[in-house]
């Protein structure tokens, strides 16, 4: 996995990030909480957001609080990752499914494998 910090101006740009072939979001702001298809999906004014999460099946680009500041990671697969994904119901909120993909790495002393990290890889929208 590849994981590098981005400017945030590039992370809240909505057609940049559809360039990108980002296809779902999953916003959580202040007053609501939204999730689907990027392209019907506003990313909220950046005083409002608490922490974001855009993706496909190849990357993520997570937004997060940083103390008063937002940051921008974007983590991408690449090809030697060891990982496994997973479906969790989001129906009681949203009527959908939402795909989740785990990284494992193994512990340098006795090899035990752990999850190193967990991002969101795809959707399964109502009515598909």
């Amino acid at each position: 996995m590849k994981m590098v910090e981005i400017p945030l101006s590039d992370a809240l740009d909505k057609r940049k990030l559809i360039g990108d072939n980002f296809e779902y979001a999953l916003i959580y702001a202040l007053n609501e909480v939204k999730f689907g298809r990027l392209k019907d999906i506003d990313i909220c004014d950046k005083e409002l957001l608490i922490e974001g999460r855009i993706f496909n099946k190849q990357k993520e680009l997570h937004i997060f609080r940083c103390g008063e500041d937002l940051k921008a990671v974007l983590v991408e697969d690449e090809k030697e990752d060891d990982t496994f994904e997973e479906k969790q119901l989001l129906e009681e909120w949203f009527g959908k499914e939402i795909k989740i993909k785990h990284y494992i790495a193994y512990d340098k002393n006795d090899n035990q494998a752990y999850i190193d990290y967990t991002r969101l890889c795809g959707a399964v929208m109502g009515g598909e």
